[in-house]
């Protein structure tokens, strides 16, 4: 609990790092140990992770929880379509910016995105989940698709 305490206080690469070095000891079944001294101390601190301590910290690292989740419409010009992963890229405008969104597939899908044609411009129809890092306390929307139509563009 107290590895936690220390790991929440630090974020971005630290956090990422710690939670790659659980997932490590968890998947091989092997302990860490480690050693270090401070100069205001006389003695040696030593510390070891278990896999069974491991499991825990690494679930609490990873933990998300979906804060909302809204059907919205986008038009915007397809860039990516990779049947085989079923992930899709949408460059749209927003208040004159140029803005870029990726995801993939909601369950609620009428569609797979094999009909997409990358260069195209479509609506689509997309479900915004917007999710919070527990361990972090970031926020981070996640995007599904459900449907899509081809917006025809007159010359």
């Amino acid at each position: 609990e107290n590895n936690l305490k220390i790991i929440k206080e630090n974020q971005g690469h630290f956090v990422s790092s710690y939670a790659n070095l659980l997932r490590f000891i968890i998947d091989s079944d092997i302990p860490i140990s480690y050693s270090w001294i401070m100069p205001s101390q006389k003695h040696v601190i030593h510390r070891s992770i278990s896999k069974l301590q491991a499991i825990p910290m690494y679930d609490e690292l990873v933990r998300s929880e979906e804060l909302s989740r809204t059907v919205i419409d986008i038009v915007g010009r397809v860039f990516d379509a990779n049947e085989k992963k079923n992930t899709w890229g949408i460059e749209t405008k927003e208040e004159g910016k140029t803005v870029i969104l990726k995801g993939g597939l909601s369950e609620k899908a009428i569609c797979t995105v094999s009909g997409i044609t990358i260069g195209k411009t479509y609506k689509l129809t997309i479900e915004e989940c917007l999710e919070m890092d527990v361990s972090t306390g970031k926020e981070k929307p996640l995007y599904y698709l459900i449907n899509y139509k081809e917006i025809i563009q007159l010359q």
